[in-house]
């Protein structure tokens, strides 16, 4: 039982590094889009804007765990993220309990954002990864690049994740980062509903199409809803008729930003993610 699951991790790759970084991003189906209506951090890098402090913590099923610290200084920024899946039981091939094992990851983004033009930026990100399953340890390297461009109702972002590699063997191949390409459009319909578009393509998937709407309501509450097709693999009956949905909202009071959204998957649990920020 415990080498089947470090197996599957293996050959699995850093899949956990293709996450929502935060609540927002969890709500609007993974856009790394930034909002029409206050500096965020996005996936994106060349998104990267204002000055920012983020704390992201995430509850997913089975008792996984992400969180992550975040900062954002003009078109620079860093981030130090962890995953863990909690204790898990180790069996024998009896069905024997050898007791409890974990898997857990960190991992460090540096990002930078360089703008060419008003309407036209750049960005990368350094990614510098550990894991680590019982007496079993992998580290990698990886990049995303990015580009966006800015009009003034208007926004389309490029987007390639995860190109990288790893250093070494985790259990019995090296790790295989998942490389992903994503395509965002976001446009602002009225003064304070923005609606975005993605089409996203991972490695161990078909293209995904996901959509997304944020409401704004007088700078205080923000409200989001998206549909994203990646998720139909969770649905395990007919009516699981809102695993492929996500719901989110915002509180803001400068210079503070609290963010919640849920994402039901089906019959499997329930995921919560809750961000806070600083801003100016």
């Amino acid at each position: 039982m415990f080498a089947t699951i470090l197996f599957l991790l293996s050959s699995a790759g850093f899949e956990w590094i293709t996450l929502p970084g935060n609540a927002r991003e969890a709500a609007l189906a993974y856009s790394a889009l930034p909002s029409f209506f206050f500096p965020t951090f996005v996936s994106n890098p060349a998104g990267l804007s204002g000055d920012l402090f983020n704390l992201n913590y995430t509850n997913y099923l089975t008792g996984i765990q992400y969180g992550s610290i975040s900062g954002i200084f003009g078109g620079y920024g860093a981030s130090l993220s962890y995953f863990t899946s909690g204790e898990m039981k180790r069996m024998s091939e009896d069905g024997e309990s050898l007791g409890s094992f974990s898997f857990s990851s960190l991992f460090l983004t540096l990002s930078c954002r360089k703008r060419f033009t008003p309407l036209l930026s750049f960005g990368g990100n350094l990614k510098i990864l550990y894991a680590g399953c019982d007496t079993f340890r992998t580290a990698g390297i990886g990049f995303d690049l990015g580009n966006i461009i800015s009009l003034t109702r208007a926004r389309f972002g490029l987007l390639l994740r995860n190109l990288g590699f790893a250093l070494g063997k985790f259990y019995q191949e090296k790790d295989k980062f998942p490389l992903t390409i994503r395509l965002d459009a976001g446009y602002l319909l009225f003064n304070n509903l923005e609606a975005n578009l993605g089409l996203e393509k991972f490695t161990s998937y078909p293209v995904t199409f996901n959509f997304g709407l944020e409401g704004n309501i007088k700078n205080l509450l923000f409200l989001r809803g998206s549909y994203s097709s990646l998720k139909s693999d969770s649905k395990v009956s007919g009516g699981d008729i809102l695993a492929n949905f996500a719901f989110g909202l915002s509180i803001q009071k400068s210079p503070l930003r609290l963010d919640y959204s849920f994402s039901p998957f089906a019959s499997l649990g329930n995921t919560h993610s809750f961000s806070l920020t600083f801003y100016r």
